[in-house]
C-alpha cells in the first residue's frame, strides 16, 4: 500500500469521524430542544394539576371528620339493630313457646269435649230408645189384642203353628 493511499483511507476516516461527530451534536441538540418542549410542557401541566391536588386534599382533610362520625353513626345503628333483632328472635320463641301450650291445651279440651259429647249422645240414644222400644213393644201387644178382639176368635193351632214355622 503507497503512501498516498494510505494517507486517502485515512482522511476517509477522519471525514467520517468529523461527520459522525457533527450527526452525534446535532441530534443531542434536538434533544436537548425536545427534552425543554417537554419540560415547558411538563411544567404547565404540573402548575394546572397542583391546585387540584391541593384541593382534593383540602377536601379529603375537610370530609374524614364527616366520614368518620358517619362510620360511627352507622355502627351505632347496626349495633342497635342487632339487639333488636336478638329481642325480637327472644319474643317470638316466647311467643312460639306459649302458642304450642295453647294449642296442646285446646286440643285436649276439644278432645275431652268430644269425649263427653258421644257419651251423652250415647245416654240420651239409650234412655230415650228404650222407652221408644217399651211403647212399641205395648202398642203391638195392645195393636194384637184389638186385633183378635175384634175377630173375635182365637187363631187357630194351624195358623199359629204356622206363623211360628215362618219365623223360625
Amino acid at each position: 500500500m503507497s503512501e498516498a493511499t494510505f494517507r486517502l483511507i485515512v482522511s476517509i476516516g477522519v471525514i467520517l469521524v468529523t461527520i459522525s461527530a457533527i450527526a452525534q451534536g446535532v441530534v443531542m441538540f434536538l434533544l436537548y430542544r425536545a427534552s425543554q418542549v417537554t419540560r415547558a410542557r411538563l411544567d404547565q401541566l404540573t402548575q394546572k394539576v397542583e391546585p387540584v391536588i391541593a384541593n382534593s386534599r383540602q377536601i379529603s382533610e375537610d370530609l374524614r371528620p364527616k366520614l368518620n362520625g358517619i362510620l360511627e353513626h352507622t355502627l351505632a345503628i347496626s349495633k342497635m339493630a342487632r339487639e333488636q333483632a336478638e329481642r325480637y328472635d327472644v319474643l317470638l320463641t316466647e311467643t312460639a313457646g306459649r302458642a304450642r301450650v295453647h294449642v296442646e291445651r285446646y286440643d285436649a279440651v276439644l278432645g275431652e269435649t268430644a269425649a263427653r259429647v258421644e257419651e251423652t249422645s250415647a245416654l240420651v240414644h239409650e234412655q230415650i230408645m228404650r222407652p221408644v222400644r217399651e211403647v212399641n213393644a205395648v202398642m203391638a201387644g195392645v195393636r194384637t189384642a184389638v186385633n183378635v178382639w175384634a175377630r173375635g176368635q182365637r187363631p187357630s193351632p194351624e195358623h199359629a203353628t204356622q206363623d211360628e214355622e215362618m219365623f223360625i
